[in-house]
């Protein structure tokens, strides 16, 4: 076997001590070697080329998808918002609608009571407006009582009202005429205080107290002149001259009694607040009678005498005029009858009569809806339970205010 041109035998050399391993190189048929390296880098490449398209691809791929979610998501929210304002819309709507229902359903609430009140005017008998005129008469007597303690007035009502319920003859109206008659009575009986007319007299002596005289200022004031004796035609001069000089000293002495000397000691200040202090127990004293108030009444009335008397001079007239009308007003004694119970028998024989023309509207329209419906109705087995009537609208009518507000007029009078 030919060895081939390239090699050469070297000699033999001796071992080298401790020397690396030097590589191997191959020289014969490097050239198919190198090829077949060539080839398998050409196909790494075109490998790697291949998966990095296929990477880049992907990525790509998934931005995209990514891209189309976050689209999707948006459009879902702008959805959800489109629904979210339709609903809100909705729920105003129907909050309108509700609105208006309720308001309908309150027309319809009042149109009904109005027509329950027309029903119960319609059912209503010739002694029903007879009892209502009597509330409002009965209504009429309390306030003047209750106000003005006007007993005449009252007395004229009852007795209008008494005239007009003797011209009828229902049975079911006798309680109510006996009542009013005892009511007419007591208020007939009972004392009656003119307060009015009272209260003018007070305030005139009110306004009277600025021109009593004090006691100070009479007592400075100069005696009156005395007359002068009359000259008798046959006496003889000399007489006359004594009558005239004993008459003329007469006039220059005047002499008073005084229970109290603290009247002349006061100043112009203290006779200011005199006046006004009487002034001021005259208006208590007219207070006190508006209020009915008898013991203040007679209090401030007798404290006015009393300062008048101390301060002030009783022998004028003006002063005696005074104290005539003071005298007279003390006679006076307001608020001595009860008011409180002296319409109570009528009030209560209305709030009676109310309460039975309750009881009968709403037990007779019941008996008659159901015979109606028992006479209707076809013949039945025994066992078959009776079929309920359903409640007119006559036995609906609110007619309970009545006797509520009867008995609320008589609390407030006997109050």
């Amino acid at each position: 076997m030919s060895q081939p041109e390239n090699e050469t035998v070297s000699a033999p050399q001796p071992p080298a001590p401790a020397a690396p391993a030097a590589p191997v190189v191959i020289k014969s048929g490097g050239r198919g070697v190198g090829l077949f390296a060539l080839v398998l880098a050409v196909l790494g490449l075109g490998a790697s080329g291949f998966l990095f398209v296929q990477g880049q691809n992907l990525l790509k791929r998934q931005e995209m998808q990514f891209d189309q979610k976050i689209s999707q998501a948006a459009l879902g929210e702008s959805q959800n918002a489109a629904l979210l304002a339709d609903n809100s819309r909705r729920l105003q709507s129907s909050e309108s609608d509700i609105k208006q229902l309720q308001s309908d359903m309150q027309a319809q609430q009042a149109e009904a009571a109005a027509g329950s009140r027309a029903l119960q005017e319609l059912l209503k008998t010739r002694s029903d407006w007879v009892v209502d005129e009597a509330e409002a008469a009965l209504n009429l007597a309390g306030q003047q009582l209750m106000i003005a303690d006007n007993v005449p007035a009252a007395v004229a009502v009852l007795e209008g009202l008494d005239a007009r319920l003797a011209r009828f003859e229902q049975p079911q109206l006798l309680p109510l005429k006996q009542a009013v008659s005892s009511d007419l009575a007591k208020l007939k009986q009972r004392p009656f205080t003119d307060t009015a007319n009272a209260a003018l007299r007070l305030s005139r002596l009110e306004a009277a107290v600025g021109g009593l005289p004090l006691l100070a200022d009479s007592s400075l004031r100069p005696p009156q002149a005395a007359a002068p004796a009359a000259a008798a035609p046959n006496a003889p001069w000399w007489r006359n001259a004594w009558n005239r000089t004993v008459s003329g000293l007469k006039g220059m002495v005047e002499i008073r009694h005084l229970n109290s000397t603290d009247a002349l000691l006061m100043s112009p200040e203290q006779a200011f607040y005199v006046r006004e202090n009487l002034r001021l127990h005259l208006l208590s004293a007219r207070v006190a009678l508006m209020q009915r108030q008898n013991d203040i009444y007679q209090n401030d009335l007798a404290a006015s005498e009393n300062a008048v008397r101390q301060y002030f001079d009783a022998t004028t007239p003006a002063a005696q005029s005074w104290l005539r009308e003071i005298a007279q007003l003390k006679t006076l004694q307001p608020g001595a009858g009860n008011v409180g119970d002296s319409l109570a028998a009528s009030l209560k024989a209305v709030a009676d009569y109310r309460q039975l023309r309750q009881g009968e509207s709403v037990t007779q329209p019941e008996i008659g809806a159901a015979s109606e419906a028992a006479a209707s109705q076809p013949a039945a087995p025994a066992q078959t339970p009776p079929v309920s009537a359903p409640a007119t609208p006559a036995a609906s009518v609110p007619a309970a205010p009545a006797p509520a507000q009867a008995s609320a007029v008589h609390r407030g009078i006997e109050s």
